[in-house]
């Protein structure tokens, strides 16, 4: 009989334990230290309407990984596709955003500054075998629509230059993408 207890004591113990334990676990950072919410003016569906050189379309942009993450999809007026995996890094204090798509992939990072994200990094291209320092901004507008450009670096002139310009304006429906 004693030894019935023993294990009944013992197994009761190791269910405790991991009970225990979440009940004292810390709360998870990404929803309550607002460092991880400077980007959230992105989170959305948006209809992508381009101002300079920028391709039309829809970007879907949500949370995932019990907001820790933000994911976006994208797809262009024609065809084109990508996705970004964009996280806040606690222990740099920068964010980061990692593109992938057909032919090159893109990693930039940053922080907020005077209101915009702005992120700087490389870019990769499979297809020339190259790699170009590339910058990103993001700037929220008082209508609730995001003001994006995006410029390179070109090695020739020693100076940035625009790959494009677009305004992101919320959508009036959800995408399935």
């Amino acid at each position: 009989m004693n030894k019935f207890l023993l294990i009944m004591a013992a197994t009761m113990l190791l269910w405790a334990t991991p009970a225990a334990a979440q009940q004292n676990a810390p709360a998870n950072p990404c929803k309550t230290d607002e460092s991880f919410k400077a980007f959230d003016f992105i989170i959305g569906d948006w209809e992508v309407v381009p101002i300079k050189d920028a391709a039309a379309g829809h970007l879907k942009v949500t949370y995932d990984i019990n907001e820790c993450a933000i994911i976006s999809k994208w797809i262009g007026t024609h065809g084109f596709t990508g996705h970004n995996v964009i996280f806040y890094n606690r222990v740099n204090k920068k964010w980061k955003n990692i593109w992938i798509s057909l032919g090159y992939s893109s990693e930039v990072e940053g922080e907020i500054q005077n209101g915009s994200m702005v992120m700087s990094g490389l870019e990769h291209s499979y297809r020339r075998l190259e790699n170009t320092s590339v910058r990103e901004k993001w700037t929220p507008n008082e209508d609730g629509s995001v003001h994006h450009i995006s410029e390179k670096w070109n090695t020739e002139t020693n100076k940035w230059e625009p790959v494009f310009e677009r305004k992101f304006v919320r959508a009036k429906a959800r995408f399935p993408i």
